[in-house]
């Protein structure tokens, strides 16, 4: 199973997407080789003990981390984790997204 997260928050995603990152997430899918990227503030992770209420804690430790050093702080807006079976999904291919 894979977890797909996706959020809107309330300023700059370049460092909260970074930290996530770090945390195993990935923004892209690989297969046949071709890059499927996904929507700019949506990653997904391939961790088998990884839930949808980990991945709801994770991006918002990342954001209370990254409120004590920023002004003015990160709100989030909205957020949706679910689980999905690695071997099910479609895409359209399309361009790698800029931050």
């Amino acid at each position: 199973m894979g977890i797909l997260l996706t959020y809107d928050i309330s300023s700059d995603n370049k460092i909260v997407k970074q930290e996530l990152k770090k945390k195993g997430y990935k923004d892209q899918f690989i297969s046949d080789n071709t890059v499927y990227y996904l929507p700019n503030k949506t990653l997904w992770h391939d961790k088998e003990t990884l839930t949808p209420k980990k991945a709801l804690k994770d991006l918002h430790d990342i954001i209370q981390m990254q409120n004590l050093t920023t002004s003015p702080k990160i709100e989030v807006i909205r957020v949706f984790a679910v689980s999905f079976p690695l071997s099910s999904w479609a895409a359209i291919q399309g361009t790698q997204p800029t931050l």
